[in-house]
This record gives C-alpha cells, sequence and structure tokens, in this order.
C-alpha cells in the first residue's frame, strides 16, 4: 500500500472550539489519500471478523500522528498552527509505504495494532522532530521516545486480540 503524503499545513490544524476559552485536544497527523484508506479499511474489516474487545479506526480517520499535542489553550492554536507552518516548510510531497504490522507495545499484548509507514526520504521523520523541538514553544513537553512513523488500526482496553486476528497480524509482520 503506498500513496503520497502532503505535508501538513496551517490548513491541516482543524479546531473544533467546545466554547471560547476551553482547551482542545489537539495533534498534527498526515492525512493518507482515499485509495491507502480503502486498502487499509478491507483490512480493518477482515480483522474485525475476529471479533473481540478491539476499537477499530473507522477509514475515514486513519492518518499518520506526527506529533500530540494534548490539551492547549483555546489562546494557543493560533500560535501551534504557526509553529506547524514553519516546521513544514520546505518540505516537498512525500511517498508514504505501508510496511507490516505491529503492536504498541508489542502484537503478543497490544495496546495499539498499527501498520508501519516508510517514505525513503525520512520526511516524516525530519518532520515530527521539527515539531516536537519547535512545540515546547508553547509549553508542549518534547517526547523522550523515537518517532515511530505508523498508522493506528485499532486500539484494546485489554491487551488480548483472538487467535484468528493474531494469525492474521502475524502474517503480516
Amino acid at each position: 500500500i503506498a500513496g503520497v503524503a502532503q505535508p501538513p499545513s496551517a490548513v491541516a490544524v482543524a479546531v473544533r472550539r467546545p466554547s471560547i476559552g476551553v482547551p482542545m485536544r489537539l495533534f498534527i497527523a498526515i492525512e493518507l489519500d482515499d485509495a491507502v484508506r480503502e486498502e487499509l479499511g478491507r483490512f480493518i474489516a477482515e480483522l474485525r471478523r475476529g471479533g473481540g474487545p478491539v476499537k477499530w479506526v473507522e477509514p475515514k480517520n486513519l492518518h499518520l500522528t506526527l506529533k500530540f499535542l494534548g490539551e492547549i489553550p483555546d489562546g494557543r492554536a493560533a500560535e501551534a498552527a504557526q509553529i506547524l507552518r514553519d516546521c513544514a516548510a520546505g518540505i516537498a510531497p512525500f511517498r508514504l509505504d505501508a510496511k507490516g504490522v505491529g503492536g504498541f507495545p508489542n502484537l503478543k499484548r497490544p495496546r495499539v495494532v498499527f501498520v508501519g509507514a516508510e517514505d525513503e526520504r525520512r520526511a516524516a521523520h525530519e518532520l515530527a522532530r521539527r515539531l516536537n523541538e519547535e512545540m515546547q514553544l508553547i509549553d508542549v513537553p518534547a517526547e523522550d521516545r523515537p518517532f515511530q512513523c505508523h498508522i493506528t488500526l485499532a486500539r484494546l482496553r485489554e491487551p488480548r486480540l483472538s487467535p484468528r486476528q493474531t494469525a492474521a497480524l502475524e502474517a503480516c509482520a
């Protein structure tokens, strides 16, 4: 599965205001093109048949998160958008390839199931690095773990998949 990724711009900082003055839970992500979402949606549908207490991501919501910002005060959203514009400057569109599956912390007892993503120019990694560094200017803590380029497919409350789901994922790992 492959698609062209457009680096996020200030337009990608879509802000839904619950009410003025209320902090917003924000993240910065790369949207996937329709063909990639559809292909991953078929994969999710196949895995969903395995049952179990799994919260699958709807295909329309699939994305590649670059930086989780957390709760941002209303007045800081515009500053976050400017930092995003500055960080994305000079990064051209790039190709993302979905490669393999994995789980956090692992596929044996996953809390998150994901598809790995790669781009040969490592543009997503560079953009994530810039964002991690620059968002500290608005008091967003830096992530101390290395960036792992991935697309989340599911979240689990209990780190258990059905044997059918585990087998299907391990076949793709």
